[in-house]
């Protein structure tokens, strides 16, 4: 059960574009960055003069009456002020002896009348925009689509034929001081949260040979309160192709920022006429390259002058290209990220900064320096010539910051020592990792199912341990560093390292009855209770043996998190949990004056250990399908504790353990399922603060559901043949093919109705407390 969204891709992205939000560059950085590597090479200075556009008053024109028609949606300009955003001129003395291409206007505001006008191209599609509108303006909604006149005008991204489409209506003239003022307001106000991403997307675009006839509007509204800025994208290369939502600074801090989805989806050309399940799968189609493996040696420090930990990477990534022609490689990189986790922050709040960056030392191919750009969590390196489909090659990669998260707990309350009622209070916990939410390890960024091996050398300042994901093949002691040799051989795409100074508590398996080698990583002072970890632990993965196949590992660490963290989260191979998990009910109540009503351990330990099939051996095409691995982990670990129970009882028909674990979704409690705190599962991670009860309640219920109408072996035999059939399609399984596995499980019925109802709507399950409710919302039903 996690909290957070797990991101393979660029997670710095937003939401509702196709690409991270690149700030402007800082030139303190820029130099900065000059002084650690030398002279910028070409790319560098190419989207730098883009990236540092200045909107020109000097230059714009007057237009007419445009009318662009875009999929889904058409964009009028009554006539008006068009004010280009002239790129910055190249540093005459960097520039000098080089062949730099000229750098285009991929930007301009746009100052006049006009209107723009949506309609929702899925019925998924509709409901979020209805609700995300609703949670926006806090007025009901329950549209086809969305309209407005434009507020004083538009900031307009866009490339190729767009270009050509904008200056037809050109007329020659000279702004008037009102007219300029307004453009310059625009631009101040939207301007930075899209130009570096849209200059990167054209230099991509310059390299490639691949036409990228890509516009993105950025629109004032007026009359939508609440809404101050909607943003429309069009771009023919991403997966789903429109995209729809809004981006609003958080308070003051223009560094802080908030996304909605309103909706994505293919363009009519992409779509074609093919099925639901062509589409799903069109989704997860790997771009550009295929990662077959890595071999990273890493290096923990700590900066003497601020104190925070940073982690050096030097190694190489083994690779496919897919595409002919390739002469470049793209992948995901961090070039920044949060060295400190704040317990009190909102994960909704997207946080641009330029500082703890991330700096690439050198990219190189068979020892030679490549050239490169490493912007906006983003890595794009030069080949020397052009690629074909399904050559290999090996990048070798060096770079460090200081990246590492450093989680804090404060230490309890001593009073209850200084009282005398216990004798010592329980330690303090402090514990790192690498950032999970950002892509810390050059990776593929269009997609979360490219798999990969990996050999790991891991060094950590003694007396620090690792509790990783792949197989601990030694621990080496060099004098300064605690080293670990880390071997995986099963395809992975989420591979995570947490340390700190644990304990470790370990099983001494018998291999040949099939058992696993199971460690449980602890903070000093907390080593009770762990053996009966390991002894549940190896229970949990026996039961899942038995109903889903093997598990996919050879090893497994569960590893002490801070205590308040609210959260666990099951990377491949490791489990890290809340540190309250690791308490006795009696010590939480004593050293933290804290109940434990939900029971964290049993809470926690069936549903993570659970993702090691869901959500790894069966892993997810996009994420549209990742509501599979929590609902099925979920539903797993219910079916865990019911066969628990019983063997306790010695009822084999006690159903007193799944029972209990259905209480929890249903509408009870903060998490609990009504239509009114869920959405469709299928867009579960587009829902915000609904994605708890719609992938953690809503979909349990509905398995249940089956499991009322069918029966539970029917329920068992879909969960397996699902396993069964990822595992055979290298680990790839898309939502559409719950319908064609539950008709061959379940012979006999169709369930195309149960998948627009219920995965894919947010129609109401039959005993929901709020079904009168849900009888008068129409079809927006939130």
């Amino acid at each position: 059960m996690s909290y957070r969204t797990f991101p393979a891709l660029l997670v710095g992205l937003v939401i509702l574009i196709h690409g991270p939000v690149v700030l402007a560059a800082d030139k303190e950085d820029d130099l900065l960055e000059k002084a650690l590597r030398g002279n910028k090479n070409d790319m560098e200075l190419f989207y730098e003069a883009m990236s540092r556009a200045e909107l020109n008053t000097d230059e714009a024109w007057k237009t007419s009456a445009l009318k662009l028609d875009l999929p889904y949606a058409t964009l009028e300009l009554d006539g008006g002020w068009i004010v280009p955003v002239v790129p910055a001129e190249y540093d005459e003395e960097e520039a000098a002896g080089r062949d730099l291409p000229e750098a285009p206007v991929i930007s301009a505001v746009y100052v006049g009348p006009g209107r723009f006008n949506y309609t929702a191209p899925h019925e998924t599609e509709r409901w979020l925009m209805n609700y995300s509108l609703h949670d926006l303006t806090k007025k009901t909604w329950d549209e086809d689509g969305v309209a407005f006149e434009l507020d004083g005008g538009a900031v307009l991204f866009f490339l190729k034929e767009w270009t050509e489409r904008l200056e037809a209506g050109r007329q020659d003239g000279t702004i008037d001081k009102k007219s300029a003022a307004a453009a310059k307001r625009f631009w101040k106000a939207r301007g930075d949260l899209f130009q570096g991403s849209v200059a990167s997307a054209h230099h991509i675009n310059t390299l490639s040979s691949r036409r990228m006839d890509h516009i993105m509007v950025d629109l004032p509204a007026k009359g939508l309160r609440g809404v101050p800025w909607l943003t429309y994208e069009f771009n023919p290369t991403e997966k789903e192709a429109v995209s729809l939502g809004v981006l609003k600074r958080w308070g003051l801090n223009r560094d802080s920022i908030r996304s909605w989805s309103l909706g994505s989806w293919f363009s009519p050309e992409q779509a074609g006429d093919k099925s639901d399940r062509e589409l799903g799968y069109e989704r997860t189609r790997i771009d550009h390259v295929d990662v077959d493996h890595y071999n990273l040696d890493m290096t923990v420090y700590r900066d003497p002058d601020t104190g925070y930990w940073g982690m050096r990477v030097q190694g190489t990534v083994d690779l496919e290209v897919l595409w002919d022609e390739t002469p470049f490689i793209r992948l995901a990189l961090m070039s920044f990220g949060e060295n400190e986790w704040d317990p009190n922050g909102d994960p909704d709040i997207q946080k641009v900064s330029s500082s703890n960056r991330v700096r690439v030392k050198d990219v190189k191919l068979a020892g030679e320096s490549l050239e490169f750009l490493h912007k906006g969590h983003q890595l794009l390196a030069m080949l020397p010539r052009n690629y074909k489909k399904g050559e290999k090659l090996q990048l070798e990669f060096d770079y460090q910051g200081l990246f590492i998260m450093t989680i804090k707990q404060p230490p309890p309350t001593t009073s209850l020592v200084d009282s005398g009622q216990v004798t010592s209070p329980a330690p303090s916990v402090i514990n790192f990792r690498v950032p999970n939410n950002y892509p810390w390890y050059p990776q593929n960024g269009t997609s979360l199912n490219d798999s990969f091996t990996f050999d790991w050398k891991l060094k950590l300042p003694k007396p620090m341990i690792a509790a990783t994901s792949g197989t601990l093949l030694a621990m080496e002691d060099d004098g300064t560093f605690n080293v670990h040799v880390i071997k995986e051989t099963t395809p992975v795409t989420f591979p995570a390292i947490l340390f700190g100074r644990f304990s470790v508590i370990e099983n001494d398996p018998n291999y040949e009855e099939g058992q696993y080698k199971i460690r449980v990583y602890v903070h000093p002072g907390y080593e009770k209770g762990a053996q009966s970890f390991l002894d549940e632990a190896a229970g949990v993965i026996s039961y899942y043996e038995a109903l889903f196949g093997p598990y996919p590992f050879q090893e497994l660490d569960l590893a002490q998190m801070p205590l308040g963290m609210g959260y666990a989260q099951a990377p491949a191979g490791i489990i890290q949990m809340d540190g309250l998990t690791y308490i006795s009910k009696t010590d939480l109540a004593n050293l933290f004056n804290w109940s434990d009503p939900t029971n964290l351990r049993e809470a926690f330990i069936p549903h993570e250990i659970a993702h090691e099939w869901w959500g790894h051996k069966a892993g997810w095409g996009s994420t549209r399908d990742q509501w599979v691995s929590e609902t099925f982990a979920e539903y797993a670990s219910a079916l865990y504790i019911e066969a628990r129970e019983a063997k306790k009882s010695g009822d084999p028909a006690d159903r007193s353990g799944y029972e209990d674990r259905k209480d929890r979704w249903g509408a009870v409690g903060r998490f609990g399922h009504t239509f009114k705190r869920t959405g469709p599962v299928w867009i579960g991670n587009s829902l915000g603060s609904r994605r708890q009860a719609a992938i953690y309640a809503r979909g349990p219920l509905l398995l249940d559901m089956l499991r009322e109408n069918f029966g539970r072996e029917a329920v068992v035999k879909m969960m397996y043949a699902w396993c069964e059939y990822a595992d055979q399609n290298d680990g790839l399984i898309v939502t559409e093919d719950l319908q064609m596995i539950l008709e061959k499980v379940i012979p006999g019925v169709g369930f195309e109705e149960f998948m627009n109802k219920y995965i894919k709507g947010n129609e109401p399950l039959p005993d929901d407390p709020k079904i009168k409710q849900a009888e008068k919302a129409g079809r927006s039903k939130y």
